[in-house]
């Protein structure tokens, strides 16, 4: 017997979902239309360097701010505006009571989007490696693309890139939305927080470091350092633990009848 608030957070999750049945499945199709367009591009660029593209570079390729931040954290972006757009009106805020909660449950529905976001992308990227990739990982030799970018090389197991990608990116999206979420709590708009995410996208994109997905991707770059890939991590936990510490503060104080 599922407790009746497990079974009432169950059926809010699949009527936000089921709400978005169409914009999902124009995803379904548009996440693997633009990962084909980037692997076009990165498999052009090793095939002019002479060079094999491998599984790994597959992932790394994904994780290029100029792709990641770019494409997939608006998809993200856009996607959430929508699954959380009925969560302001003032009947659904005196059916949920307690506003922090309110705010920590749209946490929770975001996250669980993402993570079959993530999940989706990783399968499509997966699928296209296994056509168009020569192996597994090469950037122990000097014809890689990573020793390429780097000018080093390195022994790494193909399951913890793949499970650095995975937890990096889910990460870096979760904050990103969530800094979404929160700046809506606070302006009652979405405009803000557009502007803001959307100026961190296209610095990262264009600048050597980036500000915030650059740090926390699994680029090249990354692996290279001598410090563990695992510190890119730290950035987006710190960014959604501050995140989520203000949300909840603000969300106890805010006043939807006056505000």
């Amino acid at each position: 017997m599922i407790p009746s608030k497990t079974r009432g957070f169950i059926r809010r999750i699949g009527y936000a979902f089921g709400s978005l049945r169409m914009l999902s499945l124009f995803y379904a199709f548009l996440i693997p239309l633009f990962l084909y367009i980037r692997f076009h591009l990165a498999l052009k660029s090793a095939v002019f360097y002479h060079l094999p593209f491998s599984t790994a570079d597959a992932f790394v390729a994904v994780s290029d701010p100029s792709f990641f931040a770019l494409i997939l954290v608006p998809m993200t972006l856009f996607f959430v505006c929508l699954l959380i757009r009925h969560d302001f009106a003032l009947t659904a805020v005196l059916r949920g009571r307690h506003k922090a909660r309110i705010f920590l449950r749209q946490v929770l529905t975001i996250a669980l989007y993402l993570l079959a976001f993530i999940l989706y992308t990783g399968v499509w990227t997966g699928v296209f490696a296994r056509f168009y990739c020569t192996g597994g990982v090469n950037w122990d030799q000097l014809a890689s693309l990573y020793f390429l970018s780097t000018k080093q090389t390195t022994l790494q197991p193909l399951w913890r890139i793949l499970l650095a990608f995975f937890i990096s990116s889910f990460l870096s999206l979760l904050a990103a939305n969530a800094l979404l979420l929160l700046l809506r709590w606070t302006t009652d708009r979405y405009i803000l927080s557009w502007i803001l995410l959307l100026t961190v996208c296209v610095v990262d994109s264009k600048t050597e470091k980036g500000l915030f997905f650059f740090p926390s991707g699994v680029w090249y770059d990354n692996w290279a350092s001598p410090w563990p890939i695992e510190r890119v991590f730290l950035l987006p936990l710190v960014c959604l633990a501050a995140i989520l510490i203000l949300g909840v503060w603000y969300a106890k104080r805010k006043d939807f009848l006056h505000g």
